[in-house]
């Protein structure tokens, strides 16, 4: 399975939009784990805990209680940035 975000894409992320099982999401995590961001598909364990999962199936799964996350947003879309670099000569 290939990434679903590669480098360079932006992704629109819309806090309010309710998130199910399975949705790509942007995640921050608290100063308490390690602050730090990532995108991923959740799963909702219904225990206190999320998984997190990559499309990249070379990453294992992430298991995080919920407390640790500062927030959690729904990706609406991604936008594959156009490189003029990379345009042929016209």
């Amino acid at each position: 399975m290939v990434p679903a975000f590669a480098p360079g894409e932006l992704c629109l992320c819309s806090p309010s939009t309710p998130i199910e099982d399975g949705d790509a999401v942007y995640v921050r995590f608290s100063p308490e784990r390690d602050s730090e961001c990532t995108f991923k598909r959740v799963y909702d364990l219904k225990d206190g805990r999320v998984e997190l999962r990559a499309d990249n199936t070379i990453y294992k799964p992430m298991i995080v209680p919920k407390e640790y996350i500062v927030r959690m947003s729904y990706v609406a879309a991604k936008i594959t940035r156009f490189d003029k670099k990379k345009r042929g000569a016209v």
